[in-house]
């Protein structure tokens, strides 16, 4: 009984100072582990048949992708970046999601435009995709309008 009384005080007397101690603040990282910069990470496209890479339009870069592909044949970036992800037809007197709303600004909502078809290509790739629209002049598909966003947005 001795010996289990001896080690209960020695056990309370254990937690008593330790309890009593100001706590240390403990660092969060070294200063060597600070100063190691993480790379950057970002997906890349496949390669065309050429073996050349294509494009690779980053997210908040919409300006610099638009102007790089409007006014393009359409034929051009899939011969480039291969089938789309996603593809679909519509014509603008069909409605307008937000996500298509830019459209309005070369075909403003009226009669006028109603029937002018477009073709919508999607590229999926991982963390950004990208969309094209196109239009037809003088019978061929051009690229009318493109965007890059996160792949993770919701319009």
């Amino acid at each position: 009984m001795a010996r289990f009384r001896t080690a209960s005080i020695v056990l309370a007397v254990f937690i008593m100072a330790t309890a009593c101690e100001t706590p240390q603040e403990t660092p969060t990282a070294t200063p060597a582990a600070a100063e190691v910069p993480t790379p950057e990470v970002k997906p890349e496209p496949a390669p065309d048949q050429k073996g050349e890479k294509p494009p690779s339009p980053e997210p908040n870069s919409t300006a610099d992708f638009d102007e790089l592909v409007r006014n393009t044949p359409r034929q051009q970036w899939l011969d480039k970046w291969g089938p789309p992800t996603e593809s679909v037809s519509f014509k603008m007197g069909e409605g307008m999601p937000e996500f298509r709303v830019e459209l309005l600004n070369d075909y403003p909502a009226g009669a006028e435009n109603d029937d002018v078809e477009i073709q919508e290509d999607t590229w999926n790739l991982g963390t950004y995709s990208f969309t094209m629209w196109s239009h037809k002049q003088d019978g061929n598909w051009v690229v009318l309008q493109a965007v890059s966003y996160m792949a993770r947005v919701e319009f």
